[in-house]
């Protein structure tokens, strides 16, 4: 009889069933894993040493080459999650294992696999997170659900990359209270938009600082968190990294930030309903240049920003929201694009730091999966794709309805003109032979 298990981590990499030589019966093999794991029904994580790359590279560059396919390529292929790269071949450069905080302390000579602690701790943490979602009653279950708002100010909010986000919201909230989530006292909203206006309002008040002096945002589910909780969650060396970024201090950012110093807040903004949170993720904070947090290796998001992820996983009783899972809702969010290592995550990697064990589940556009493989790496995202709408011609609207409309009057005019001026000139009356 087999033995009832709450998830599965193969520790080696490779496809699930047959390991290095399953890989080279592909088809066959594949059909056998996906019985396994359908009969099991639980969460497949992917978790091994890097054995054919040292940790200096890999902290370095990132998984590169071949060892990417085996922990993650082939893996993915099976279904397998949060890949964790546990260790890598000692580089033998003492130095530089030295000045890093999480491979201090080797004394393995070069070539010998050593294994991370602090990846084995997020390894066990993820685990944990899983079973745990799996074992709580949804009726117990928190879910925190994060729209988009990019770009800021110009009315994105609560929209996504081909997705109808105010009616799939719904739609989901609507699913979760059928399956015995709890969804607070109230019925839902009826008008889709008139929830998405909720969330928006929440945020605008987050943004303009206004949620510190209004009853109705916290009362409504409105986050904040103060710079000293922020620093406990931190610890002290990625809350020096983000202050060395940002005016040198948690609290002088001036992004949703109010007060400073004891007394400084940084609000997320949120609507809470019963025991799912649905707010804005944070815009990226670098005016005149958002994209220079994506590829400045040394930056850092912003205090708010990592106020708004870290508040997620904490307790109610930590000052945090306390949830069990985040659903990042459509195409796509900026948390994945994070620095760090292009592909296998260190500790030092923000979006490793943010997502921290939480279960993430990603809906994605199944028209993308390049962008979408990034969300499922980089930021442990378990994703739930949906089909694209359908293409059909868009047609003209608002002012280029009006646009149409003048370039037709300027073409019939000036054409009208034209044709006057080619006419012949009419005989002269008066002329004579």
């Amino acid at each position: 009889e087999a033995a009832a298990v709450d998830a599965i981590v193969s520790t080696i990499g490779f496809p699930l069933v047959g390991g290095p030589a399953g890989s080279m019966e592909g088809a066959r093999q594949a059909e056998l894993a996906k019985e396994i794991l359908e009969a099991k029904d639980v969460p497949y994580l992917v978790a091994a040493p890097l054995l054919i790359q040292d940790v200096k590279s890999w902290h370095q560059q990132g998984v590169a080459g071949l060892q990417s396919v085996v922990l993650y390529a082939l893996p993915e292929l099976d279904g397998a999650v949060d890949a964790v790269p546990l260790g890598g071949l000692c580089c033998g450069d003492r130095a530089f294992c030295g000045a890093n905080r999480y491979l201090a302390g080797c004394n393995r000579e070069a070539g010998e696999i050593r294994l991370v602690p602090e990846r084995l701790e997020r390894l066990a943490g993820r685990l944990h997170k899983w079973i745990e979602l799996r074992r709580k009653p949804a009726a117990e279950r928190k879910v925190a659900i994060v729209l988009y708002g990019y770009p800021p100010g110009l009315g994105a909010t609560g929209t996504a990359a081909l997705l109808n986000v105010p009616k799939s919201l719904m739609a989901l909230l609507r699913r979760l209270q059928r399956e015995g989530y709890d969804l607070g006292p109230g019925p839902l909203p009826e008008d889709p938009e008139a929830l998405i206006e909720a969330v928006r309002l929440a945020d605008s008040q987050a943004d303009s600082g206004q949620g510190a002096r209004d009853s109705g945002y916290k009362a409504g589910g409105g986050g904040a968190v103060t710079r000293e909780r922020l620093e406990g969650w931190l610890g002290p060396a990625d809350a020096a990294r983000v202050s060395r970024n940002w005016g040198g201090g948690l609290d002088r950012s001036g992004i949703r930030t109010v007060g400073s110093g004891d007394r400084a807040q940084l609000l997320l903004g949120g609507v809470q309903l019963g025991n799912v949170w649905i707010a804005v993720q944070p815009p990226l904070g670098v005016p005149g240049d958002p994209m220079r947090l994506l590829f400045e290796r040394d930056m850092t998001p912003h205090p708010q920003y990592t106020a708004f992820y870290r508040s997620m996983e904490r307790s109610i009783d930590d000052g945090g929201i306390g949830a069990d899972a985040v659903v990042h809702f459509g195409m796509h969010g900026t948390e994945e694009w994070l620095p760090g290592t292009p592909l296998g995550n260190t500790g030092s990697c923000w979006p490793d730091i943010l997502t921290g064990p939480l279960p993430n589940i990603y809906v994605y556009a199944a028209n993308n999966p390049s962008e979408s493989l990034l969300a499922k790496r980089r930021g442990y995202g378990t994703l739930v794709s949906h089909n694209v709408p359908p293409y059909s011609r868009a047609g003209l609207y608002k002012e280029l309805l009006a646009l149409r409309g003048l370039l037709a009057d300027y073409y019939e005019a000036t054409g009208r003109r034209a044709a006057e001026d080619a006419a012949p000139a009419p005989a002269d009356a008066g002329g004579g032979g």
